[in-house]
């Protein structure tokens, strides 16, 4: 398994003190980090910001907390904030991130191992017995600290999985503590923090701590234990939200409404179907396009893709033709959703072989390609995502068996719809999943009994085809039966337990399907 290691971190940040750092915000964002400052303050005891796939989240605490960090440590009073994620990937990302902005106002090194601490149980102190950041070579034993007790009296910061028990390591009772709840929908383990905001909410003069705000985004919620979905305990984001609404403080909830990596018109889909047309895309597909793949894909390139590709597989076959042409006309004509559709996913398995086998042919085909336009190095990144691990894993063999040169092999990355979430590449390749109604809920079977029936992943947790269809910032090949995706969606619309899923994947499938087919967005080959 990964490890982090908290020495690596201070040199990443260190570092990045020669990088030109010019922060790009917009309106509410903006509002966002007012609201973070505003409850860092104590101002605002309960707040929380919502935000659809990149829209920066992570840039809100980076620089809420940078604006405020002198204040909260040349305070006279002991504050203590407490950043909490669910995993250790994300706590390391956010302590990077916040001790480069203490490098950035001219903190030491020396000053930030004792304002800092960090507990994780994928988090370890050192990589080696000492390393040099800067000019400064740092004994690994000082990184130890980081991992030991929390004096408010020096401490001002801590980071950690919501596994770890800070409590205890408290040496004191500080004055005051401070909670930044980061993905606060994407886990049931934050049902702790549930208690403690309804405290707050009801008491913010007495309760202790004085404030709390969360991140995150429901409609991206997709690792819900069965038990919290079964008897419907709310997930700590919900909660926020709606308390928040019934209390008449809707200004101390922001929705995050412009995404940095979609390109538009590619966020239309999820934006329909899952926020209500309120997410819009900060830059155009076309802008992107010409930027990187304009020139790629001049000249002979698709040719000289064809002769390498060649080499590696029989590409004169029916399938491998179809596939083929479709990318290159999509390329070709700067459509930037490509639908290759296929017959409907089996039942009893989690792998299809023609959509295996379409995701292969499409991302070595754009592999080779990147390494082409790139002079031997990727010029973009090719992701392959599906929500079974069987597809995905089958794709990553194969390309793997087959591509021996590093530029091709460096330029993909495979991986399960569920290990993605808050990852990204410059192209998707996605594989869907069973389109298909659940059993039960068709052909004169009860409706009563629904909960006894097997469900299929998309209508038991819809938000997957909203983290599946999220994570391209230039374009976006699908595999699979989208029509019948469709389907299955609107025929659930009236069913009570199905009835949210439905509209929000029929809404997006319907989008993609007709909306930008129409538009000339979007294209559909056949290969069924």
């Amino acid at each position: 398994m990964v490890m982090y290691y908290i020495d690596r971190s201070f040199k990443i940040a260190y570092e990045s003190l020669s990088k030109r750092y010019i922060p790009k915000t917009v309106a509410s964002q903006e509002k966002a980090i007012n609201l973070l400052i505003e409850s860092l303050k104590g101002n605002v005891t309960l707040g929380g910001v919502q935000g659809p796939p990149g829209t920066g989240k992570t840039s809100v605490v980076e620089l809420g907390t940078r604006r405020i960090v002198h204040d909260i440590i040349s305070s006279r009073e002991k504050i203590l904030v407490i950043y909490v994620a669910p995993t250790n990937h994300l706590v390391i990302e956010a302590f990077t991130r916040f001790i480069a902005q203490l490098f950035r106002e001219g903190y030491s090194i020396s000053q930030v191992l004792e304002l800092v601490r960090i507990y994780g149980s994928r988090i370890a102190a050192c990589s080696s017995k000492s390393i040099k950041i800067g000019d400064t070579v740092v004994d690994c034993n000082r990184f130890k600290e980081l991992m030991s007790t929390i004096d408010p009296n020096t401490v001002r910061f801590v980071f950690a999985t919501e596994y770890q028990r800070v409590a205890p390591k408290i040496t004191r009772e500080p004055d005051e503590i401070r909670y930044i709840v980061d993905e606060a929908s994407k886990t049931p383990f934050f049902r702790v923090f549930l208690g403690i905001a309804q405290k707050i909410i009801r008491q913010p003069e007495a309760y202790y701590p004085r404030s709390m705000i969360v991140l995150g985004d429901p409609e991206q919620a997709i690792t819900v234990q069965e038990e919290f979905r079964k008897y419907r305990i709310k997930l700590l984001m919900y909660y926020v939200r709606d308390r928040l609404k019934r209390l008449g403080l809707e200004k101390h909830y922001v929705f995050l409404d412009t995404t940095f990596r979609l390109p538009a018109p590619t966020e239309e889909p999820i934006s329909i179907g899952f926020y209500e047309g309120k997410l819009r895309a900060l830059e155009s597909f076309y802008i992107r396009y010409d930027r990187y793949l304009s020139s790629a894909i001049g000249g002979d390139a698709f040719n000289i893709v064809r002769r390498r590709l060649s080499k590696l597989i029989d590409i004169h076959g029916s399938l491998e033709t179809m596939v083929v042409n479709g990318i290159e006309e999509a390329l070709s004509s700067r459509i930037p959703i490509l639908v290759f559709r296929t017959k409907r996913f089996p039942s009893g398995d989690t792998y299809e072989p023609l959509r295996a086998k379409i995701a292969f042919i499409s991302s070595l085909y754009l592999s080779i390609l990147s390494s082409i336009a790139g002079g031997g190095e990727p010029l973009y990144r090719v992701g392959v995502t599906a929500p079974y691990s069987d597809l995905s894993y089958s794709v990553d063999y194969s390309l793997k068996k087959v591509v021996s040169e590093e530029s091709c092999r460096s330029a993909f990355i495979a991986t399960t719809v569920q290990a993605i979430i808050g990852g990204e590449a410059d192209i998707i390749v996605t594989m869907l999943g069973k389109e298909w109604n659940p059993i039960g809920l068709s052909y004169g079977y009860s409706i009563a009994s629904y909960d006894i029936y097997y469900e299929t992943m998309y209508f038991r947790e819809h938000q997957v085809l909203n983290v599946q269809l999220s994570r391209h910032r230039l374009l976006m090949i699908m595999i699979g039966d989208n029509y019948l995706l469709e389907k299955t969606a609107k025929s659930l619309e009236s069913y009570k337990p199905y009835a949210k899923a439905g509209q929000s994947i029929s809404r997006t499938m319907e989008t993609i399907n007709d909306t930008l087919y129409k538009r000339g967005y979007s294209k559909i080959v056949d290969v069924s």
